[in-house]
């Protein structure tokens, strides 16, 4: 193939000399494409960092919810016994300042108490009453601590039904004879227990 240029001489050499605004523009065009993308290239490491320093806050949150969770569960597990005992007392359900009160006004001057314990639970209460009896004249001790607790019994039972409280009171009494200075002393466990 045979190539035949007809421009003139000038127009030739000027043709085949690469244009200047040409090179300009793919120069300026690079230059452009080089910043945008070390600067894409910037944000986006600076992203990757915050992302991974969120991240590792997220987990310290995460340990510290968890932490304060299980603190939260273990409060709750420990201080629920307490606070159903106090709503229980608050409430209108039993009147232990006047159980208590029978407790003081029944006892017998040779029966004294050396224990007291309330446990309130969400199945029910128990009102335990451990202490010691002497016999007294003609009547033993056995006898004395029979006659309390079955007083304290009805006493208590007319407490609750004033409450109109469905009562389920069972009495284990315990003896358990001891000498002392030649005395017959007997130690007694009472218990006084409602189902809820």
């Amino acid at each position: 193939m045979i190539e035949i240029n007809l421009l003139p001489p000038e127009e030739r050499i000027r043709q085949t000399k690469p244009q200047p605004f040409l090179s300009i523009g793919i120069a300026v065009t690079a230059i452009v494409l080089a910043v945008m993308f070390l600067i894409n290239i910037t944000t986006f490491l600076r992203n990757q960092r915050q992302i991974a320093l969120l991240g590792e806050s997220l987990q310290s949150v995460r340990t510290k919810s968890d932490q304060a969770k299980k603190l939260s569960d273990h409060l709750q597990e420990t201080l629920r016994p307490e606070a159903t005992l106090i709503r229980s007392m608050l409430s209108n359900e039993i009147n232990w300042a006047q159980v208590l009160g029978n407790i003081s006004v029944h006892i017998p001057s040779n029966l004294w108490l050396s224990k007291q314990e309330l446990k309130d639970q969400s199945e029910g209460w128990t009102l335990t009453l451990i202490g010691l009896a002497r016999p007294v004249r003609e009547e033993s001790a056995i006898s004395s601590v029979g006659e309390f607790t079955n007083k304290l019994k009805n006493e208590i039972e007319t407490i609750l039904a004033k409450d109109n409280i469905y009562a389920d009171i069972e009495l284990l009494t315990t003896t358990k004879r001891k000498m002392a200075d030649r005395v017959e002393i007997v130690e007694f466990k009472a218990s006084y227990v409602r189902n809820r």
